[in-house]
């Protein structure tokens, strides 16, 4: 899936050169696609898929077919450059539901992904123009990930618009392209740093005060997230060749719909994958972004640690005297 970033806002808020500024930041011009519905004075950097802002505007819901027009050309575009990332300057105008509409449709849902959706706005437009626009102009600001001021003036104004959104002001490239990043690790780890760092200060200065089960307690932690590491690991690869080497057109066909063939082929999968349920929280989280169905993806999450041989053999080796619960085991699974 092809992560898409949209930059959205009124015509003169500096859409086209915040692109501009953040692709040259991350040097992923050559892997970027850009997407325009908008007919600023300040050219793109990269030559856009020009599209019609007022035949957007025109689209009712009930017409399928003019969508699947403007989706195939967006998905012809795509097929033929194999962009990274897609970037979309959207028309600060035309209601935000007519974007995701095009994205969400059958032609382009298997190719493209929202990943951040940015709004940029001035002072003079919040404070002048914003009140006296119409529902399309709100359906940006509600659906911002996040808003992009010039100064701080009007944040109590855009919270009472969007009050999810980060509203940030002038942020650098390097702050944006954070804004744009999903985090990857999360809380846990960072907790986990404090914890050790803690317990090591306290050992250091009160060795002798500390019981020894605290002691105990902290190795089998220590152990058991040591022991993971590994078998992690082992995900974050499968998971990086599904992503990146297996074709998307061999994982719809055995995966990709809702019927018997890919609930069996999910089922079965964990024969030749000999992973444990640490290793296949990765492989999940990548067959959904290879667009799998969530109810496919977790049957196969859920039957792999089980059916698989690693599984099957080390539960016949730790009882040997029954084998039946091998297979009751997989049964059961």
């Amino acid at each position: 899936m092809i992560p898409v970033y949209i930059v959205t806002g009124f015509i003169g808020s500096g859409k086209s050169t915040f692109i501009n500024k953040q692709l040259q930041y991350r040097k992923k011009l050559g892997g970027t696609a850009i997407i325009s519905a908008e007919e600023g004075s300040e050219p793109l950097i990269k030559e856009p898929l020009q599209l019609n802002a007022d035949e957007l505007s025109a689209i009712v819901p009930s017409d399928i077919k003019s969508y699947e027009l403007i989706a195939c050309k967006i998905a012809d575009y795509v097929k033929r450059l194999q962009p990274k990332e897609l970037w979309i300057e959207w028309n600060g105008m035309v209601s935000f539901h007519q974007l995701e509409a095009l994205l969400y449709s059958d032609i382009l849902s298997q190719l493209v992904q929202i990943e951040k959706v940015l709004y940029i706005c001035t002072d003079q437009f919040v404070s002048t123009i914003l009140p006296g626009l119409g529902n399309d102009v709100m359906s940006q600001l509600y659906s911002a990930d996040c808003i992009i001021t010039e100064s701080d003036t009007h944040h109590a104004l855009l919270r009472t618009y969007n009050g999810e959104a980060k509203i940030v002001t002038t942020p650098t490239p390097e702050k944006v392209e954070q804004l744009c990043r999903n985090s990857t690790w999360g809380l846990i780890p960072n907790l986990l740093v404090i914890g050790v760092t803690t317990y090591i200060l306290l050992v250091t200065a009160f060795r002798h005060d500390i019981p020894y089960s605290i002691h105990q307690c902290f190795a089998i932690i220590t152990g058991l997230i040591i022991e993971a590491i590994p078998f992690l690991l082992l995900g974050t690869v499968g998971s990086t060749i599904i992503r990146y080497f297996v074709p998307q057109r061999v994982l719809l066909k055995l995966l990709g719909d809702h019927s018997w063939k890919s609930y069996g082929a999910a089922m079965v999968s964990g024969f030749t994958l000999p992973i444990c349920d640490c290793a296949i929280i990765p492989l999940f989280k990548a067959l959904i972004d290879r667009g799998i169905p969530l109810s496919v993806a977790l049957l196969f999450m859920l039957a792999s640690p089980i059916i698989n041989p690693i599984t099957i053999l080390s539960t016949w080796y730790a009882f040997p005297d029954n084998p039946m619960l091998s297979v009751w085991r997989i049964v059961l699974g």
